[in-house]
């Protein structure tokens, strides 16, 4: 696709990168999906987006924004869609859609909130 990763890193964090692992989510040959985790020298974490496909849009990931902040606001954690530097949610380069996600490993507690509905009453069985 022949995006330059230092350039797309560096219009979410200009601190630098310490480091990054690439992910290929790709689904066919007329889908193109990357996901770049990256850890800057500023602490921040994201994962990196960058796609070519027919459901990726511009229209998909403004709205999957709004979502993520009601989602957020009634309480349900969800990694937010992270601005650039410049304050968009997502940009072009080349014939690729870039976004980014904050990145953060979460783990949940076992607790009855953790359970589906019908396994709340059988926690016993997960937790020793």
């Amino acid at each position: 696709m022949g995006v330059q990763l230092a350039q797309v890193f560096g219009r979410f964090d200009e601190s630098g990168v310490d480091e990054f692992k690439e992910i290929d989510s790709s689904q066919g040959e007329n889908d193109y999906r990357r996901i770049y985790l990256v850890n800057y020298t500023s602490g921040r974490s994201l994962a990196i987006k960058i796609t070519n496909n027919c459901f990726t849009t511009p229209e998909r990931i403004m709205g999957w924004s709004d979502l993520i902040e009601r989602y957020n606001a009634a309480g349900i954690y969800s990694p937010k869609i992270v601005a650039t530097n410049d304050g968009k949610l997502w940009f072009r380069a080349n014939d690729c859609i870039v976004y980014a996600e904050e990145h953060k490993k979460n783990t949940c507690v076992l607790t009855n909130l953790c359970l589906p509905l019908p396994l709340r009453n059988m926690k016993q069985i997960f937790i020793q």
